[in-house]
């Protein structure tokens, strides 16, 4: 992942620290903390984040172009959504993908038929 620097202070390993923190319950890691991070819209998960927000690319791909079979090489509002789309059809192939990621997908007509 990209290292942030702000004032001398490695942003990305401090947010890996305080998702650490939390995760683990350490000692130190407060309620109030949690509460403030939850306030500025800290990502707790952000590989979660990351498909959340490619599959709502994948909602509006389906907006505008009316199915969900996107080409393997397919962009769109700068995602690389066919491969994306490709990867998500080998997760499941492979038992590999949650049911609720599954549903949502499903949910708008996803080809679970490899290329």
């Amino acid at each position: 992942s990209e290292e942030i620097v702000v004032d001398g202070v490695n942003l990305s390993s401090w947010c890996k620290t305080q998702r650490l923190h939390r995760k683990k319950k350490c000692a130190g890691y407060s309620v109030e903390r949690k509460k403030l991070l939850d306030e500025i819209g800290f990502v707790w998960d952000p590989f979660n984040a990351k498909w959340h927000a490619k599959y709502k690319v994948l909602v509006r791909y389906h907006q505008v172009e009316g199915h969900v079979s996107p080409e393997a090489k397919s962009v769109f509002e700068g995602v690389k959504i066919g491969s994306w789309c490709v990867v998500q059809q080998v997760l499941v192939r492979k038992k590999k993908m949650s049911p609720v990621r599954k549903r949502l997908l499903d949910k708008i007509g996803f080809d679970w038929r490899p290329e």
